[in-house]
């Protein structure tokens, strides 16, 4: 069984990556922060003997659903579980926030759980 974990460097993605990996679940990890990742896999494959794959990627970047399909499919990876974990909110009224910034948390939070969820 293989669970992909989005946002699993830290937080309830990290706590989601230590339970699977405890349920004996094969595990592709996904955030934007590599040396978070790679620390964390580490400790899974030493304590629980899983396999984990990590993949350093920001999904609030345009067509990342998309990129993180393709390196899957590059990697001969079948996903069973997805835990569409990655997210973030902003506490500001639409009108006090950067543009920039509601398109990239619109990006993350609804455009990559729907593609990844599609996919």
């Amino acid at each position: 069984m293989v669970t992909l974990i989005t946002g699993a460097s830290s937080g309830i993605g990290e706590e989601f990556s230590r339970r699977y990996a405890a349920k004996k679940h094969e595990l592709v990890l996904v955030a934007r922060r590599q040396d978070k990742l790679d620390a964390l896999a580490e400790e899974l494959r030493k304590e629980h003997g899983v396999e984990v794959v990590t993949i350093s990627l920001d999904l609030s970047e345009p067509d990342a659903a998309q990129r993180l399909w393709n390196e899957t499919d590059r990697r001969g990876l079948h996903v069973d579980v997805l835990v569409n974990n990655a997210g973030f909110g902003t506490g500001k009224d639409v009108a006090d926030d950067a543009p920039e910034r509601l398109e990239q948390e619109v990006r993350l939070n609804c455009l990559a759980v729907v593609g990844l969820t599609a996919r």
